[in-house]
């Protein structure tokens, strides 16, 4: 091998060695930002810490996975994104999960978002106008563990009711759902502030239009007689498949 070959070759690895530490130092982590959407503030500072680890870390083999990881045990947040930005920041997206329904299990209660994801449990609840109870009736809870999504042995029915409270959330009067699940039943009963109460046949089964109905037919009704009646029924009529609605005394 000649000396032109040799120098080539030394000036080729020096060359590598120098792109390589190079490069260690320009992708070093050395900023986190986090963007809190609709956050109150809570734990916000604790997660803003947590991420301080990965700091110095090389961003190009750094796995976001990692950061998804350690965000997980902030349960009152919901990860938007995580992005690399280089050659040294990660974007970190959170926002703060809405405390919707509470369900009683296993002498605890839990206090899940809108989703179904259980965000907390706590030993001693209060009773909240911002929190809808869920109370079960032959629908069996199977997991409730913060941190993951509730599962029942009907996630159909309970997942159809929970988006039917979110579809007319905006009246702030639920009080509370009682669901009914049996062999040929699978009922929703919502109970509003104002004491009516709306009785939901087959609830997974156009759930949301339901609901929809039984409030507009209620925000309609101008006949007082009619409307001392405490009970809305709604149901699909089986000819027309149009929506009825039958108003009766709750018993």
């Amino acid at each position: 091998m000649n000396t032109k070959k040799i120098y080539l070759m030394l000036i080729t690895i020096a060359f590598l060695v120098f792109v390589v530490f190079a490069s260690a130092y320009i992708f070093t982590l050395n900023k986190i930002d986090v963007n809190f959407e609709a956050t109150s503030g809570e734990q916000s500072e604790e997660l803003e810490e947590s991420l301080q680890q990965f700091k110095g870390r090389n961003l190009v083999f750094l796995k976001t996975e990692e950061i998804a990881t350690v965000l997980s045990e902030f349960t009152q947040y919901k990860v938007i994104e995580i992005v690399k930005k280089y050659p040294n920041t990660i974007n970190v997206s959170v926002m703060q999960r809405k405390e919707t329904f509470a369900i009683t299990s296993e002498e605890k209660t839990f206090i899940l978002d809108e989703e179904g994801f259980v965000i907390k449990s706590i030993e001693d609840y209060s009773s909240s106008r911002e929190i809808i109870t869920l109370n079960f009736n032959g629908l069996e809870v199977i997991s409730c563990k913060s941190g993951q999504v509730i599962e029942t042995n009907d996630n159909e029915l309970l997942f159809t009711v929970m988006s039917m409270a979110k579809k007319v959330n905006y009246y702030n009067c639920i009080s509370s759902i009682e669901i009914e699940k049996a062999p040929e039943k699978r009922y929703a009963y919502l109970m509003t502030y104002t004491g009516v109460v709306i009785e939901i046949p087959d609830a997974h089964v156009r759930g949301e239009e339901k609901i929809e109905f039984a409030f507009d037919q209620y925000d309609k009704c101008e006949d007082d007689f009619i409307k001392s009646f405490d009970k809305i029924i709604v149901f699909i009529d089986a000819n027309s498949g149009e929506l009825k609605a039958t108003w009766t005394k709750n018993v």
